[in-house]
């Protein structure tokens, strides 16, 4: 009897097995799919409701976004100390801006005219962009990548108005820069820095005058901005020397990097891209210990940040100091607020200092301006909501400011 039940004995326990088999397969296969679910559907959210127009990942702008943000957070955040770092920013240089802005709003509407994609940037982050470089006074900027010249028009203005013969290096895959017309944007500003290092007055030296500013526009221009056409991956590295005449040939990239006083990144936005600014520009500047003040555009276009940025800051190791940002849908509406409520105090106490600002002759706010631009009217008339302070958004408006700014 034993001997005969031992079969039927075998053939339950392998049915058993089998069943067994099947049912931790078929558990695998949930629990797998319930992570997945998890991962895309119950992802963290953000502790506000978003402003209108904004999400956690959906907009486009600035590549991939990351799956996470906890290389960022909580230190991108625009907290009491940055607030009132930027309201000292405006009432230090809200003259200028006030001086800066019709001109750039008629760049702006140039450009877009042309193509709808030029000029993506929008105006706190470029404000806080040149005044940081007014605050550095430094003698080299780096930019990547400037395209058809809007970001630059920024960059030079600060460093014509620092002097001292300071200059921008932009670094482009092509050139799209209009420099006539770039170089009639700036020409009210060529001859308004100091004494440069050549001992003349205002930017261009004394080989130059305000008559050599306006018959040869771009000829000035070109003491304050060269562009490097090519990867900058392989140009950055010895070009800066030789156009600056500073040690002449060097290939040796931390002093590459090391001579830029301010960096401005606003180029491929991808992941791996994002890797090398990091390792190869953002750490070598770090390592320097410089206190090089940098950003890095299009980070958040969402309340989660951009690939680019996140391996980008993952590449220097230990977290920047003075990481922030002023993007609107990162944020939120609160915090936002306190930025622009910063901004107009600051420009309050600059108001007292503002007087004869007009718009290049024919801009108009309702269309594209005419060529040929020259100061005439009234500007502030326009654009001072109640309260008499310039309103964010009288530039250009729509990519909600998502400049990531750190210090290296």
């Amino acid at each position: 009897d034993n001997e005969m039940e031992r079969p039927g004995r075998s053939r339950r326990c392998g049915r058993i097995r089998r069943r067994e088999t099947m049912f931790m397969g078929l558990l695998i296969v949930l629990l797998v799919t319930w992570h997945l679910a998890l991962g895309r559907y119950l992802e963290p959210s953000a502790p506000y409701v978003l402003p209108q127009s904004c999400s956690l990942r959906t907009n486009q702008g600035g590549g991939t976004v990351a799956r996470s943000d906890r290389d960022l957070t909580p230190y991108e955040l625009a907290d009491e100390e940055v607030l009132t770092g930027l309201e000292r920013l405006y009432a230090r240089y809200g003259e200028e801006l006030a001086r800066l802005r019709p001109r750039a709003r008629h760049l702006c509407t140039t450009l877009r005219a042309r193509d709808p994609s030029y000029c993506a940037s929008d105006d706190v982050e470029s404000e806080i962009t040149y005044m940081r470089i007014r605050e550095a006074n430094v003698s080299s900027v780096l930019e990547l990548a400037p395209r058809a010249g809007y970001s630059t028009f920024f960059l030079v203005a600060a460093q014509a108005m620092n002097g001292a013969g300071g200059h921008v290096h932009s670094y482009d895959l092509e050139d799209l820069i209009d420099r006539p017309l770039l170089a009639q944007a700036l020409s009210p500003l060529l001859a308004a820095g100091g004494d440069d290092h050549r001992g003349g007055s205002g930017v261009v030296g004394e080989q130059h005058d305000l008559a050599d500013i306006k018959s040869a526009p771009v000829a000035a221009l070109a003491y304050l901005h060269t562009l490097h056409v090519g990867d900058a991956r392989d140009l950055f590295i010895a070009s800066p020397a030789e156009s600056a005449g500073e040690a002449a040939g060097s290939t040796d990239a931390q002093a590459g990097v090391a001579r830029f006083g301010y960096i401005f990144l606003d180029a491929e936005h991808s992941g791996p891209f994002g890797r090398w600014l990091g390792e190869a520009i953002l750490a070598v500047a770090q390592r320097a210990g410089q206190r090089i003040p940098a950003s890095i555009h299009d980070v958040y276009h969402n309340y989660f940040p951009s690939e680019e940025g996140v391996e980008a800051v993952r590449a220097l190791g230990k977290a920047p100091r003075g990481l922030f940002t002023v993007a609107r849908c990162r944020l939120g509406d609160v915090r936002w607020r306190q930025v622009l409520d910063a901004r107009n105090r600051g420009l309050v106490k600059a108001a007292a200092k503002i007087s004869g600002v007009g718009l290049p002759s024919g801009a108009d706010e309702s269309g594209p301006p005419q060529d040929n631009p020259d100061n005439g009217g009234d500007d502030l008339a326009r654009q001072r909501p109640p309260g008499g302070v310039p309103a964010a958004g009288s530039m250009h408006t729509g990519l909600g400011n998502p400049t990531l700014f750190l210090e290296l």
